[in-house]
């Protein structure tokens, strides 16, 4: 599908350039609060509100929960949705919970946002923030995906 394929490769882009920013030289420092990872993206040439009106309709449809944090700023927290691993995994579930937005630039111009909270559970039952970016972007992607927008 041409669509699938053009806005698979406008995330591409928009990953390459996080990784570009995840890989400018930092201090180290101690944190408590996990870390996440996201994508920013347009969508061209469908009309806005259509795209944003679809969002909760395609979430509820795929059984995500989610909640308003702002409706009138297009603010959604997703989440959290849990999965099994596949066998040999280091984790034996998956937690997943995201912010998203999309919000219209203009009547054929979405403006959106995504960004991930990870995290594993262990075999002795603790969840385990994951911080491995290449796989936070692989879960946004997926999720994307899944939304077919």
């Amino acid at each position: 599908m041409i669509r699938t394929k053009c806005s698979s490769f406008l995330l591409f882009i928009a990953m390459s350039s996080l990784g570009a920013c995840a890989e400018t030289p930092t201090m180290p420092t101690e944190s408590t609060t996990p870390r996440e990872a996201g994508v920013n993206l347009l969508l061209i040439d469908k009309p806005c509100d259509a795209v944003v009106a679809s969002i909760p309709i395609k979430l509820e449809e795929l059984e995500y929960p989610f909640t308003w944090k702002d409706e009138s700023q297009g603010l959604l927290s997703v989440g959290p949705i849990t999965t099994d691993t596949e066998s040999g995994s280091q984790f034996l579930k998956i937690r997943q919970t995201y912010s998203f937005s999309a919000v219209c630039r203009d009547e054929v111009t979405t403006r959106m946002s995504c960004s991930i909270e990870l995290q594993g559970l262990n075999a002795d039952g603790e969840w385990i923030e994951i911080e491995d970016v290449p796989t936070l972007n692989a879960y946004i992607v997926q999720f994307l995906d899944n939304l077919d927008l």
